[in-house]
């Protein structure tokens, strides 16, 4: 592997060392986003899931405390609670059962006999929903799959008092349950979610699949002898525990998570998800769009790699071809390197140009003095020294020039060495950028949630004020119009005890005239047949008399009833203007912690947004500052290249100078032995007149 990649080209070696760099980073970045997104939706799913189930849990309380009013209500009715079944109680009932819309409605009595409005009765006396109402407590029943209507009904109970407040009967109703389902059908986590209800044995009471209701199917009990529902068995138990709290399992082929949470009051439990794969579809995707991105930015690398490196492989071409034509050429020295940039580039070619410069003025000087020493070969003894002095000074030119070649490698290399130890300082800050930034952003994401959730709490918060004032005018309004009906109705007595008084006198009026009848039917007996006449009328009188006087006691009997029942009215409405003035009183409270509540609310709405404008505010630093670590870290990058490149080139050149620091001491030796060799120096002369014409110098 190493023996391939040193035989590669500079310009493949950039273009690959780019592709493995950006394809590591693409990889690594994808991995990381991928990772931190999958990671926060599971938290989110972990938190929002059980509060989802909770809030669920509430609106099935409320729906069960709606009844449960409704009902209580129609129990304290006066007909009711007369305990007067076919005056009262019976017409009652049916009136109630089509006004609510129940399934049916019947009234248990002390012996356990329920008596229905259709004349039916049945023994309930060991349901444990009567017996708790019988002491005292409104329950439901556990969900029941009726046999008439293959439909899932629920039992409510309530106790009916008398005066004295002891429970003498129990009022039951018979409700539709699909209501549960129905409830459950509009919730749901994300695309496709879904909810449902088991009972306290861990029964299926609502779904959206009806037949699993119908069938009351039981996953407790399933997972217990079927392994595909162990795990969701597992959950059910926790569920039937009463605990809440967040779970995923398998179930007919896809995975699922679900929050789930206790329904106060009862023995039921709601839970509430859905499937993992449209939730984590918007994870999926990005996976595939940091793909593609990835191919576009490692594909853009490329060309843009092979565009640098074409820049800067061009020069040192040039160099070599120029190099390779001298040496295999005709050995031209008078050619010369472009300059077109004032880089490292530029610098090594006007070097170079230098370098030739010399070796041209060495090359003519050469041939210069060849042919004057072919000239005057016979002279050489006498100009040795001069020849000497020459070569000894083209020598310390050489050695200089290698010297600085040599300088000038170790600077190159020294630069190299420190560039990338810059260059992984910069990467280094450039991952804690990327990280800082990922973190701002995350915290931002986190605080604008807060912010839409504190603004939520707010506006209910506001509804809930207004139907409390509402509630507040509503209750003021009832109390007055009962304080008026109370009046009116003590208006009433006191009008019907001067009725009673006015059938007393009625009374005695027909006392006394039955009395004169009876006296004038006397004087009619003593008158003989002169008075038969009057006897009659005092006889008829009599009947009238007596007729008058049983209506008079009759209306008085009347009287006194409806005397009774309006003193019991006007205790019962006292009771209720009481009633009245108590919910008046706990309205206010709650509408004083109502505005508490909500002015807490609005201050942390502001001091979020604040601290949000404080994020985005470092959000925007961090980017500036990662741009900035991105360029350092490209620019330094390029520079350890251009080092690399150029120590190369000053090897070269060094060597270069050493084969010629060689080639003068070889001259050198030749002149100081040229008296011993006087003989051998024509030819000498001559060859190098041959060899240094080879070079072209003008």
């Amino acid at each position: 592997m190493k023996i391939f990649f040193s035989t590669m080209s500079i310009r493949r070696k950039l273009s690959l060392s780019v592709v493995f760099l950006l394809l590591f980073i693409s990889v690594a970045i994808g991995a990381i986003s991928y990772s931190q997104g999958y990671k926060t939706v599971t938290r989110q799913l972990k938190e929002n899931a059980p509060e989802m189930a909770k809030y669920g849990a509430e609106i099935i309380r409320e729906r069960l405390n709606y009844y449960i009013v409704s009902i209580e209500g129609i129990a304290a009715r006066h007909v009711i609670r007369s305990m007067d079944w076919e005056k009262s109680q019976k017409p009652a009932l049916e009136f109630e059962t089509k006004r609510m819309n129940y399934l049916g409605m019947g009234i248990v009595f002390p012996d356990g006999i329920a008596r229905y409005p259709d004349g039916t009765t049945a023994n309930l006396g060991e349901r444990l929903y009567v017996q708790q109402a019988f002491k005292g407590i409104t329950n439901f029943s556990d969900i029941l799959i009726s046999k008439v209507t293959n439909s899932p009904v629920m039992m409510v109970a309530t106790p009916i008092r008398n005066e004295n407040n002891e429970v003498v009967a129990v009022l039951i109703v018979r409700l539709d349950a699909v209501w549960l389902s129905a409830v459950t059908d509009r919730l749901g986590y994300g695309e496709k979610g879904y909810a449902y209800i088991i009972d306290g044995k861990g029964a299926l009471i609502a779904h959206g699949n009806r037949d699993y209701v119908l069938e009351q199917r039981n996953f407790l009990e399933e997972g217990k002898t079927k392994p595909e529902f162990s795990t969701l068995s597992v959950m059910f138990q926790k569920m039937v525990k009463g605990e809440s709290g967040f779970d995923q399992y398998p179930f007919m082929g896809s995975d699922r998570f679900f929050g789930y949470a206790p329904i106060s009051g009862t023995a039921w439990s709601i839970a509430i998800g859905g499937y993992k794969t449209f939730v984590f579809k918007d994870v999926s995707t990005m996976r595939l769009m940091i793909i593609v991105l990835s191919v576009i930015f490692i594909f853009a690398g490329v060309i843009l790699t092979i565009l640098l490196s074409h820049t800067i492989v061009r020069p040192i071409q040039q160099v070599s071809e120029m190099l390779r034509e001298i040496s295999e050429g005709e050995g031209d020295l008078t050619r010369k390197l472009e300059v077109k940039s004032n880089d490292e580039l530029g610098s090594m070619a006007q070097y170079f140009n230098c370098t030739l410069d010399k070796i041209r003025c060495l090359v003519v000087l050469v041939k210069n003095q060849s042919t004057t020493l072919q000239n005057i070969s016979n002279q050489l003894a006498t100009n040795m020294t001069e020849t000497s002095a020459s070569v000894n000074e083209i020598s310390a030119n050489i050695l200089s020039v290698k010297h600085q070649a040599i300088n000038q490698s170790s600077s190159s290399i020294e630069t190299s060495a420190t560039m990338t130890q810059i260059t992984n300082g910069i990467e280094n800050l450039n991952k804690q950028i990327e990280s800082q930034a990922a973190n701002v952003t995350q915290s931002s994401s986190a605080i604008e949630e807060m912010m839409a959730n504190i603004g939520s709490v707010t506006q209910t918060l506001i509804k809930n004020s207004d139907n409390i004032n509402d509630l507040t005018k509503a209750s003021e309004s009832g109390r007055n119009d009962l304080t008026v009906v109370a009046q009116d109705i003590q208006e009433v007595a006191r009008e019907s005890e001067g009725l009673l008084e006015v059938s007393t006198v009625i009374q005695g009026i027909a006392s006394q005239t039955n009395l004169l009848a009876m006296n004038a039917a006397i004087e009619a007996a003593h008158a003989g047949d002169s008075g038969k006449g009057f006897a009659v009328v005092a006889d008829e009188v009599r009947k009238l008399a007596e007729s008058s006087g049983e209506q008079a006691k009759t209306v008085s009997i009347v009287l006194n009833k409806i005397k009774a029942s309006v003193d019991r009215i006007t205790r019962s409405t006292e009771m209720v203007i009481d009633n009245f003035n108590t919910i008046e009183t706990g309205v206010k409270i709650v509408s004083q912690q109502e505005f508490a509540v909500r002015n807490a609310m609005e201050e942390q709405a502001v001091g979020s947004k604040q601290i949000l404008d404080s994020i985005r505010i470092l959000n925007d630093i961090t980017e500036k500052v990662q741009a900035g670590s991105l360029e350092m870290l490209t620019g330094s990058k390029e520079v350890i290249r251009e080092s690399q490149s150029l120590s190369r080139i000053t090897e070269e050149i060094s060597n270069s100078m050493n084969e010629m620091a060689t080639g003068a001491g070889q001259i050198t030796i030749a002149v100081n032995n040229v008296n011993d060799l006087s003989i051998e120096n024509k030819n000498s002369i001559d060859a190098l007149v041959d060899e240094v014409a080879k070079f072209k110098v003008e």
